[in-house]
């Protein structure tokens, strides 16, 4: 009976230590892990483009699929959407005005999102970025034009995805080239 008691006392010692450590060290570390993956997710340049593959779809129409596609990026908040069906348009009603956003962020995530969106809508033919101050449309071809080649091979693999998309982005003379290229004033929807 004695050895049993020791053995006993030898496991309970032995579950406490090791609840121990996973309250103390290993769910701590997960969750240090999991925020610092979930702060990376809103900059275009560290953005994991494998979240947005799960809301890929064909037809703009699918307005889960296609909001998905949006929610899943760094973009900022997002009031509201309009669908145009005929013309292939989304129009994402923004938060706040366009001015008041740090504006070298703010165009890194408009070109990043539709880079993203023509890439995982296949009939996205156009997205309007209504803010307060101004709405900027982006058409798919002008996007398609830009990358040029590379553009096939966007989706292919996450590797390719960062060296044409994300790691461009970190050069501002890219980034304004591309607002002048890609962005036209327009009115909303």
């Amino acid at each position: 009976m004695k050895m049993r008691n020791i053995w006993i006392i030898g496991l309970l010692i032995f579950g406490l230590l090791l609840f121990g450590w996973v309250e103390g060290a290993a769910i701590p570390h997960m969750k240090a892990q999991e925020d610092q993956y979930n702060h990376e997710q809103l900059s275009p340049l560290t953005h994991d483009i494998k979240r947005t593959e799960k809301s890929k779809t064909k037809y703009m129409g699918s307005f889960p699929k296609v909001a998905g596609v949006f929610s899943s990026l760094p973009l900022g908040p997002i009031k509201t959407y309009k669908l145009d069906s005929d013309a292939l348009t989304v129009q994402l009603n923004m938060e706040g005005s366009y001015s008041t956003k740090k504006q070298q962020q703010e165009e890194t995530s408009l070109i990043y999102s539709a880079t993203a969106a023509f890439r995982y809508i296949d009939n996205l033919e156009a997205v309007i970025y209504y803010f307060e101050d101004v709405t900027y449309k982006v058409k798919r071809s002008d996007v398609e034009k830009w990358y040029g080649a590379a553009w096939e091979t966007l989706d292919d693999n996450q590797t390719v995805w960062k060296r044409e998309v994300q790691s461009k982005l970190a050069n501002e003379s890219y980034v304004s080239k591309a607002m002048d290229s890609l962005f036209h004033q327009a009115k909303p929807l």
